[in-house]
């Protein structure tokens, strides 16, 4: 948070609306800019007066849409290729590009739309929609739909307890990691469940 906050530092409304922009769009490309930690400095620069919050959180909206599309249209387009590529190739793995795969086959949008709250998802889901041709229609559809939350909901919650900045971000993560434990344990669930029932099939056929 300190970091983005002094991207800030002695700038007008102006160039502050501009640097919102570059810090969404940086991050789309695999810079460490998280859109959360963004749009809460967003609310907290607000908070000190500098920006409308209105507008902060407009900005930030077009912004992290047309950055989510960036990454979609890079799975659309690089597809495996992203293994060899320098930067992407850290948060895009093998491994999770799988699990994404496999979950998108089976929820589909509601996926997309739920992976916009779990930290280190997005990414991943985001890249695989656009490389097992997800319509983009449908991507940004649900991932407007989830914007639409989660943008108010971060720069009002730092605007409206500017005084409490530190203990905001806190409580973002904790909610954010809760329910990343959570989705882990439905999943792990969704996987015993398989493994049984399948064995339960082999059991009747043999």
């Amino acid at each position: 948070m300190e970091q983005i906050l002094a991207f800030f530092n002695d700038l007008n409304a102006v160039n502050i609306y501009g640097l919102i922009v570059v810090l969404l769009l940086a991050g789309a490309i695999g810079f460490p800019f998280p859109e959360d930690v963004t749009f809460l400095a967003v609310g907290y620069v607000a908070y000190l007066g500098h920006i409308s919050p209105n507008i902060g959180l407009i900005v930030g909206f077009i912004a992290v849409l047309t950055g989510d599309s960036i990454i979609y249209f890079l799975g659309k387009h690089l597809g495996p290729k992203i293994f060899s590529v320098p930067i992407l190739n850290k948060i895009i793995t093998k491994k999770t590009e799988a699990k994404a795969e496999n979950l998108l086959h089976k929820h589909g949008s509601k996926f997309i739309f739920i992976s916009k709250f779990i930290v280190g998802l997005r990414y991943s889901v985001f890249f695989t929609s656009g490389m097992v041709s997800v319509g983009y229609g449908r991507f940004i559809l649900f991932d407007a739909l989830a914007s639409s939350i989660s943008v108010p909901l971060l720069v009002y919650l730092a605007y409206f307890n500017g005084q409490n900045i530190d203990y905001v971000i806190a409580s973002v993560k904790h909610v954010q990691y809760t329910l990343l434990a959570v989705f882990i344990a439905i999943v792990a669930i969704l996987i015993v469940r398989k493994y049984f029932k399948k064995a339960d099939d082999e059991g009747a056929a043999g």
